[in-house]
């Protein structure tokens, strides 16, 4: 630089302090010419590169050192990429091309994210409460666990649900094979019903009775034989009709009321049990004909006339299978005023008798409430079977029963 005249230095140097933008003739530079100072207020949108239009390194320094001292951010263009498109200058995002820049091929977007992969395993979810996702990163679809889901029995599903990824394009294909998950603790899982282990139990108990019975020294002794057998039976017809076996429930059904009917004979006075546990048979077998005629049977042995809740109660099935609503709403009101008889089941059979729809809800769905809070069943089968028998009721009456989910329905 030592064959220029300083003040040509200087005018430059104060271009640039003065932050008026610098602009390159179109032409070749030439060694002992300097870059004219542009007449605009504005920087231009796009630069010609420097290296392009400056021959020697030393005017490269000059020109260059006010933009580095202003922090400048040029556009890169394609003097600036090789011909492997790798960039060697970081840009803006908005600047970055589609296709150009991509990631290497092979590499899906946000491939593994650095952690491992369990593919379609059931994860326990065994861990404690506090700190809780310590090991994993939290983000939109992540697994951050529910206090009120369950520890087990979580539904099978593909890593991209498990840890919060997009799904692709190959995932969606075994949404089907998914299992729903149940949204309770474990210690407040249902326990699964082993339906046939009751069968099992219900079947034996009838042969060990059947095996019995000629054994029995007096009549009472047979009667009380022969209403342990019909309990036997029409508990394995509703383990049976639980567990689907509707065809083979129906002929075990149809043994219980065989079963009850020849206890009825001997039976004490009163024991108006045996014909309520013919009608419920009957009407969870399906069998309408033969509910008829023991409804017909039941009033003929004095039911509408007891006094007692469980006849009156016996008397409310047979006119409800007869279809005789005005006097199944007497026999009901009755036994609306009864604190001895749940009032719930007393109340739908008043408003199957009515018909009143929207009060039969909320007396069915008490009358289930009732069977989930008890500890105790009848032949330890946990079946609200009082409630099969008033929903078949309902809908013979006309009524749209309501959809009731519980576990102790079928």
């Amino acid at each position: 630089m030592s064959g220029e005249p300083p003040t040509e230095l200087f005018e430059v140097l104060a271009v640039a302090l003065e932050h008026v933008a610098v602009v390159l003739d179109d032409h070749p530079a030439r060694h002992r010419e300097l870059p004219d100072g542009a007449d605009v207020d504005q920087l231009p949108q796009e630069r010609e590169p420097v290296a392009r239009r400056v021959d020697g390194g030393v005017r490269l320094v000059v020109v260059l050192g006010p933009a580095l001292v202003r922090r400048e951010v040029r556009q890169v263009r394609d003097d600036d990429v090789d011909r492997l498109r790798d960039r060697v200058e970081e840009i803006a995002f908005e600047h970055m091309h589609a296709i150009r820049d991509a990631v290497a091929f092979g590499v899906r977007a946000r491939e593994r994210d650095g952690v491992g992969v369990d593919v379609r395993r059931v994860d326990d979810d065994v861990r404690s409460f506090e700190r809780e996702r310590d090991c994993d990163r939290a983000c939109t679809g992540a697994d951050v666990g529910d206090r009120g889901c369950a520890l087990v029995d979580v539904p099978h599903c593909g890593a991209d649900d498990r840890l919060g990824r997009r799904p692709r394009c190959e995932h969606p294909s075994g949404r089907g094979e998914e299992l729903e998950s149940v949204k309770r603790r474990f210690d407040q899982n249902p326990p699964v019903v082993d339906w046939q282990e009751h069968v099992r139990r219900e079947v034996e108990r009838y042969r060990d009775g059947e095996s019995r019975l000629p054994a029995a020294a007096d009549a009472d002794t047979r009667q009380r034989q022969l209403t342990r057998m019909g309990n036997a039976a029409a508990g394995a017809g509703i383990a049976l009709r639980m567990a689907g076996r509707t065809d083979e429930a129906g002929d075990w059904f149809a043994r219980a009321c065989e079963r009850y009917a020849e206890s009825w004979a001997d039976a004490p006075p009163g024991s108006w049990g045996r014909p309520i546990g013919i009608l419920k048979a009957r009407v969870l077998a399906g069998d309408w004909d033969g509910a008829e005629r023991d409804a017909q049977w039941t009033l003929a042995e004095g039911a509408g006339d007891a006094t007692s809740p469980i006849g009156r109660y016996a008397a409310s099935l047979a006119f409800a299978i007869l279809g005789d609503w005005v006097a199944l709403r007497v026999a009901a009101d009755a036994l609306r005023v009864d604190d001895s008889f749940p009032h719930d089941v007393a109340d739908a059979l008043a408003f199957i008798a009515a018909p009143d729809p929207v009060a039969y809800v909320e007396a069915i769905e008490s009358v289930l409430a009732s069977f989930e809070s008890r500890d105790e069943y009848l032949e330890d089968l946990p079946v609200a079977d009082t409630v099969l028998v008033l929903q078949a009721l309902a809908e013979r009456r006309g009524i749209a029963t309501p959809e009731l989910a519980s576990t102790l329905l079928p």
